[in-house]
């Protein structure tokens, strides 16, 4: 068993994985690329890179250039979203104050005038004390 081991060893050294963490398999190199967009696994990305294969440092700050636009754009989408929304229920807000303060004034109009009765628009023997009734009724 303990033979089985060594040669595990031996062979998992021997392969990529094993030689490179971050670009060993396509979950590591997903997660390797993510980190250098945030910025925690850049250098220790970069340092190897440079001293092996230099002609690759291009391409990593092209797609880190390209990547932080991407992440910059869907901050300022959100960001403004958030505040489309805001001026949105705030109009809403000021329209509905507005309507509900000529709602107020239309309905004290009409009682005032005593519009509200239907018998002040077709009856014409709608008498003065008929309609003092109406009033303290409503």
């Amino acid at each position: 068993e303990a033979g089985d081991e060594a040669a595990l060893a031996e062979i998992y050294a021997k392969s990529m994985c094993g030689q490179d963490i971050y670009f060993c398999n396509l979950q590591a190199s997903s997660i390797t690329l993510i980190d250098m967009v945030m910025g925690a696994t850049w250098a220790e990305v970069i340092h190897p890179i440079a001293r092996h294969q230099i002609l690759l440092i291009p391409v990593f700050v092209l797609f880190l250039i390209i990547a932080s636009f991407g992440l910059l754009n869907v901050v300022v989408g959100v960001i403004v979203d958030a505040t489309a929304d805001t001026k949105s229920r705030i109009q809403w807000s000021k329209r509905h104050q507005i309507l509900s303060s000529l709602s107020d004034d239309w309905q004290q109009h009409l009682g005032e005038s005593n519009l509200l009765s239907p018998h002040s628009w077709t009856d014409p023997e709608y008498t003065d004390e008929m309609k003092e009734k109406r009033k303290q009724e409503i």
